[in-house]
């Protein structure tokens, strides 16, 4: 099992926050990586917090921590101000900086074993059975390393993700990893459940593909999303 199975990611608004909920996402992804699109501050991530807070919102979703090259002590520090459950790693890091984040956590009063999220970036053609072991092997050490999830992006050069290029799903589709996998890149309401179908992750993540012209999220998009993504996980598709 994941610690979700779909993720609305990029959210930047109050008001495309509770949409995301109400439309079924269980988990929402907030990204801090400055040079994005669709980065917030720490403090609007604060007060997204709070407004989950104050609408008494009985949602048991995952709020996830996006972040690029950061610091352990930034992302601590943001963990606390966003109240956020789940950390995801989406830069050039290595599986041993969790060890520097779980001791920064504990010294931060928070929790160590916050989970963990491991973004990878994937080639569009995996290369065969050498692409895919070498695959294997990063997901390994990960998951040696503390990791307990990894999210597989389409790797596009100078970019971190967010591109809305996809993966070979083929390539993906019976392939065995040592932790569970949610699938990105390039996901929207008419794909997602052939995306699913084929490449069988354990989860899915969008954020350009459920937005508008003005990168608002949608809210009809993202409700579709939704629906077309739990169905295809009940095989009702």
């Amino acid at each position: 099992m994941g610690l979700f199975k779909i993720k609305i990611c990029g959210i930047r608004f109050e008001s495309d926050l509770f949409a995301a909920i109400e439309a079924g996402a269980d988990a929402i992804g907030l990204n801090f990586y400055s040079p994005s699109v669709r980065s917030v501050s720490t403090e609007q991530a604060a007060s997204l917090a709070k407004a989950l807070v104050d609408r008494e919102t009985r949602w048991s979703g995952k709020t996830v921590g996006v972040f690029v090259n950061h610091s352990a002590a930034a992302i601590a520090e943001t963990v606390q101000s966003a109240n956020l459950n789940v950390i995801q790693l989406h830069g050039d890091e290595r599986p041993e900086f969790i060890s520097k984040i779980r001791h920064q956590l504990k010294n931060s009063s928070l929790a160590p074993d916050t989970p963990i999220v491991r973004a990878v970036r994937v080639a569009k053609d995996l290369g065969g059975n050498a692409g895919t072991a070498e695959l294997q092997s990063e997901v390994a050490h990960w998951k040696e390393a503390g990791a307990s999830m990894v999210l597989l992006d389409a790797a596009v050069p100078g970019a971190f993700g967010g591109t809305g290029a996809r993966l070979d799903w083929h390539a993906l589709r019976g392939i065995s990893l040592d932790l569970p996998f949610a699938l990105a890149g390039g996901l929207t309401a008419d794909n997602v459940a052939n995306a699913i179908s084929i490449a069988e992750p354990d989860a899915v993540d969008t954020a350009s593909g459920v937005e508008n012209s003005a990168q608002r999220k949608d809210t009809d998009a993202m409700i579709r999303f939704v629906e077309q993504a739990k169905s295809a996980f009940a095989g009702t598709v």
